[in-house]
Order: C-alpha cells, then sequence, then structure tokens
C-alpha cells in the first residue's frame, strides 16, 4: 500500500515546539537531521561540572513539556541552517540567539532558567522544581535526545486520529502525539498492521518496529501550555490500549518530502 506524506514535523530542541517542514533529511541509524538535536539539560542532575554535547540523556533529567506544560505557550524555532533560535509569546519575540555561539547559548540558558521558576509543574513531575538549565546537543547529526533511543522516527496517522476525536468528543491537535511523519490511510489504527515490515519512507528504506506508548505530554495543549484534556483515558479504548502511532528505524540515508513538495513524498508498505 502507498499513502502520501501529508505533514513532515522536526522537534529541533526536545520538549519544545515541533516545526513543520516540507522535506526532511533521513539518516540511517539516527534519525531525522535536527530533530531532538537539543535538550534542556537540569544542571543538578549531572555531578560536576559536564560539556554541552553529551549522549542521550534519560527525559526525567531534562525540561519537557511532559512535566512543565507551560513550555508548550512558547512558539520556538531553530533554523536548521544557521542554528538562530527564535522564541515568542503571543508572537511577541523574547529571545533571539545562535545555538552556535557559546555566548548566545549561555543567554538560552538563562532564559528558560528564568522562564520556569514562576511555572507550576505536572503533579507527576520527574524534575519538579524548577533550576539552572543549560541547553546541550547541536544541529546535525552530532547528538540526539530522542524519548526511544531504540527507534529513530514516529509515524502517525491521520485516521487514527478522527476516530480519536470521536471518541473524546474534542478537536485533537495532532502536533499533542509529537510525531515525525504524518499520513491518512483513510482507516483508522491501519498503522498497527504494519509492525514488523519495511517500507520505503522518500527514498530511504525504513523497517517498522514499534508501537508508541504514550504519557501525559499529549494532554498539554500544543499553544496554550495548560493540560486540557485526558486523552490517556480516551486512548485506553483504543484498539491498542494507551498507544498511537508507530516507530521506525532508517535503514538507508535518503529524503522525504510532503505530498506538497513533489518528489520523494510517499509512504510504500511492503
Amino acid at each position: 500500500m502507498t499513502y502520501k506524506v501529508q505533514k513532515i514535523y522536526i522537534h529541533p530542541v526536545k520538549g519544545l515546539t515541533p516545526q513543520e517542514a516540507t522535506h526532511a533529511d533521513l539518516v540511517a541509524g539516527h534519525g531525522i537531521s535536527g530533530d531532538r538535536a537539543f535538550g534542556l539539560l537540569f544542571c543538578d542532575t549531572q555531578p560536576g561540572e559536564f560539556s554541552r554535547h553529551m549522549p542521550p540523556q534519560d527525559k526525567k533529567f531534562l525540561a519537557t513539556q511532559n512535566d512543565w506544560p507551560a513550555l508548550a505557550a512558547l512558539a520556538v524555532h531553530v533554523d536548521l541552517h544557521s542554528g538562530e533560535m527564535i522564541v515568542k509569546s503571543d508572537n511577541k519575540i523574547l529571545l533571539i540567539a545562535s545555538t552556535k555561539s557559546e555566548t548566545d547559548l549561555l543567554r538560552i540558558d538563562e532564559f528558560f532558567s528564568k522562564y520556569l521558576l514562576d511555572k507550576t509543574p505536572a503533579r507527576a513531575a520527574n524534575h519538579p522544581k524548577p533550576g539552572p538549565l543549560k541547553m546541550v546537543g547541536a544541529l546535525g547529526t552530532a547528538s540526539r535526545f530522542p524519548d526511544r533511543s531504540k527507534y529513530n522516527i514516529s509515524i502517525l496517522n491521520l485516521a487514527s486520529l478522527r476516530e480519536l476525536e470521536r471518541i473524546a468528543g474534542a478537536v485533537v491537535d495532532i502536533r499533542r502525539f509529537r510525531g515525525n511523519i504524518i499520513v491518512d490511510t483513510g482507516k483508522p489504527w491501519e498503522e498497527y498492521e504494519w509492525l514488523g515490515k519495511t517500507a520505503m519512507l522518500g527514498s530511504s528504506e525504513i523497517a517498522i518496529d514499534g508501537k508508541i506508548g504514550r504519557c501525559s505530554n499529549i494532554n498539554v495543549h500544543p499553544d496554550e501550555g495548560v493540560l486540557d484534556l485526558n486523552l490517556l483515558v480516551n486512548l485506553a479504548k483504543a484498539p491498542i490500549k494507551g498507544a498511537f502511532g508507530v516507530l521506525a528505524n532508517i535503514r538507508s540515508t535518503g529524503a522525504v518530502a510532503t505530498e506538497s513538495a513533489g518528489s520523494d513524498c510517499v509512504l510504500s508498505i511492503n
């Protein structure tokens, strides 16, 4: 079966704003170039001095929307080529800084550390106290801070989203699920039939290996930064309870684009 790629999302900073893209570079064994390249690390989780260039860290050590919903109220955009970060709130620019400058990285650290000081953590937050943060990582494929180090990318089905909206009785933004590749099969939950199969995503071969068990991050409104829906309860009524979307590993380096961009825009299941 063949499906057109409807949307692509890249998350340059783990736990912050998804960025919609028309194309993405797929790197074998890694993922989408620039996706989860950075993380906001709580300094008190690391002994002594530590570098900005770190191996993947458990998300309990990072400031994310799952623990700090108010982070979603910030519109954070990182240019994947220049490295420029722009942070806005209500369309007002709060910060412009370069992720390639140590001086500017210190400004980024300070901004997010101060931002959380008067914010309320989620009830079950891994790190419920605000504290000094340090942005770690680098653009490209030099670093990666995924939720699941075993997998490279995630794929979501809009047909399943529509069924979840029916169950929830509410409009549900696909960005809540922080996926990478969005398709529409026309059949709810069809993506689970792909488990164990290989596919071509654009010009890359991928292996679809796992389903995505969900956490309370999906309850956070992706613009307002508040817990406004209990989608975990609704997903308990889905065929695979508590899951939404599938995970894949990239076997060959290539590229993918959205249908609107023209070429390399197809997911073909073998």
